[in-house]
């Protein structure tokens, strides 16, 4: 569904003038008549004239040490920060999201393909279908656009045929384009009309915020690059650091950089992809197969089940996984992958809108969290056929998330506090592991008490996996992925970036639960250069700093340009003051 731009122009109310004030308030008070002072016209002139000339004064004056506000031109720190931009709302799943109307940087013209074309402006027939703008009908069996009144419609988004009513049927300049959802992920083919228009976000810059201290890693920051304009990216490297890109990661000085240890920077730069709360109609795309959000799979992950007793049920109704692994294992695992997909750039030249940049490549750093309630517990599970020795002797529930050649496991026992329950964190040893493999492991006295609900969250990032229980992290392991000799400058192994070396599991053992809020995130995923030439990093001398864009596959950075002197800086992003309608309102602290 293609939705109309939100910006509205305000309520305009005469505006009240305020109640008297005490005779003696200061500034208020009339000459009386019996002073023989008079005012003239000319008083009245010169006081608002001086109002004026001093208001001017102190706004150049704030303008130039302390706050300039500016325009975002681009999508290039999508989604920290959007550029002029459309809105769109998922048929299957009600979702709004955004994506980038692309313009030039200088002049802020917008450089989309429109073209004149019909539409039909109304809500599909089918019930569990929301499409409501459509633009293509059937003929045999490929879809052409209409042709006026009359024409028969195919939906866009699950394929039903059906005749529009007459009034409904439009011209328009539109560009149609297909669109996949950064949730549900389905599939549609929307037209976005030319007045669906929003402009980029105004921000406000404090620009004292350098004068009294140092730039910090991963500050959003405003400079002056070329001559004629201003750029704002996020600060990645600074004086006298190498700065080096592998496998989605930043690298200083030969280490992995990570982000968790700055406040706040890697809750912002987490990208989310999945959430059981969001209810989906189970819409089938028009090309392509459905793909359920979580799947049952064998404990060994061999496979689906196929037949038998199934120990988990998806509730649709109150979006929630039921697990009767009451002396038994059950295994759910997340089926449509991690790719780097940026929804933002769907009307992009340098990203392809159905697939991930670059092409093929699976992000390793991801989460999951879910709210879990124990309802009972056996005194112990025997662990399946062929599987670890984790997976039985306890009562638990937790998660698994793997990287390539890194399989790390969380249990948290459930049952009474004490009596020796550990929570573990592990590294798993995988089928084809050499020699070289390095058992990792950590553990911590926590449980979760029968009929009480827990909100876990597992997280690998930056090579650093942690765990939390209801918000705390109760422990972390960091070791390091690079594969000893390798150089920075090298690929990543190739089996590592395939879709079967990636999954998120929740499991259950021993216990019946019900799982809901069930979260998947990816991490930012840094590109060496978007068009995959090779780049060998960059060292940085006194007084020059590094900076990239958010949306790394569509930004013009230090990738292309090098480095920034340090009198080059302006200051720091403070906040995005618009748009601000009721209708839409984004503002926020720009972190």
């Amino acid at each position: 569904m293609t939705k109309k731009a939100k910006d509205r122009g305000p309520d305009r109310r005469e505006a009240q003038a305020p109640p008297a004030g005490p005779a003696e308030a200061v500034g208020t008070k009339e000459p009386s008549p019996a002073s023989g002072i008079s005012r003239t016209g000319f008083d009245w002139v010169r006081e608002n004239l001086e109002a004026l000339i001093v208001a001017v004064i102190l706004a150049v004056i704030i303008r130039h040490f302390a706050v300039e506000a500016f325009e975002i031109p681009t999508g290039s720190m999508a989604n920290t920060l959007y550029g002029i931009h459309a809105w769109l709302e998922c048929p299957n799943c009600s979702t709004e999201f955004n994506v980038a109307l692309q313009s030039d940087s200088s002049t802020g013209k917008v450089q989309v393909d429109y073209r004149p074309l019909w539409v039909l402006e109304e809500e599909c027939p089918d019930p569990r279908c929301t499409l409501g703008l459509h633009s293509r009908g059937p003929i045999g069996e490929r879809m052409t656009p209409l042709r006026g009144p009359g024409s028969q419609v195919t939906c866009g988004s699950c394929g039903t045929r059906f005749q529009g009513k007459p009034g409904n049927y439009r011209q328009a300049t539109a560009v149609e384009h297909d669109v996949r959802c950064p949730i549900c992920h389905h599939v549609y083919l929307a037209a976005i009309e030319d007045e669906n228009y929003t402009g980029g976000h105004k921000i406000l810059v404090t620009k004292f915020a350098y004068a009294v201290g140092e730039p910090r890693r991963w500050d959003v920051i405003v400079f002056g690059f070329d001559p004629w304009k201003n750029y704002i990216k996020r600060l990645v490297g600074l004086p006298g650091e190498r700065l080096e890109i592998w496998d989605g990661d930043i690298y200083i000085d030969g280490k992995v950089e990570r982000k968790s240890a700055h406040p706040y920077i890697q809750d912002v730069l987490w990208t989310k992809i999945s959430d059981s709360d969001v209810p989906e109609r189970g819409l089938k795309p028009i090309r392509g197969e459905r793909v359920e959000a979580w799947a049952e799979i064998t404990p060994g992950g061999a496979g689906r089940k196929l037949g038998g007793p199934k120990n988990a049920e998806w509730k649709s109704a109150v979006r929630r996984w039921s697990l009767n692994a009451l002396g038994d294992v059950a295994v759910l695992q997340y089926q449509r992958g991690f790719d780097n997909y940026y929804s933002y750039n769907l009307l992009s030249p340098n990203a392809a809108a159905l697939g991930s940049y670059p092409p093929g490549v699976q992000v390793g750093d991801k989460k999951v969290a879910f709210t879990v309630k124990a309802a009972a517990a056996t005194p112990a599970a025997s662990p399946p056929p062929g599987a670890s020795p984790a997976w039985g002797g306890e009562n638990w529930v937790g998660a698994e998330i793997r990287e390539g050649d890194y399989t790390f496991q969380l249990r948290i026992p459930v049952g009474p506090a004490g009596q020796g329950r550990k929570a573990i964190l592990e590294r798993l040893q995988d089928a084809g592991a050499g020699a070289g493999w390095q058992h990792l492991k950590a553990e911590h006295e926590v449980s979760i008490p029968v009929g009480s609900t827990a909100e876990i969250h597992l997280e690998n990032v930056d090579d650093r996996v942690a765990a939390r229980l209801d918000g705390v992290e109760i422990f972390a392991i960091e070791y390091t992925s690079l594969p000893a000799g390798a150089n920075l400058a090298d690929p990543p192994p190739e089996p590592s970036r395939m879709p079967e070396a990636h999954h998120v599991r929740l499991i259950a053992s021993g216990i019946q639960a019900e799982l809901e809020s069930i979260r998947v995130h990816r991490d930012m995923y840094y590109i060496p250069l978007r068009h995959m030439t090779p780049w060998r990093g960059i060292q940085l001398g006194p007084g020059e700093y590094f900076a990239m864009g958010d949306n790394a596959p569509s930004s013009s950075d230090g990738r292309y340009w090098g480095s920034i002197p340090e009198k080059n800086l302006m200051g720091k992003a403070l906040l995005v003051f618009w748009p601000g309608w009721p209708t839409n309102f984004q503002w926020k602290f720009i972190r």
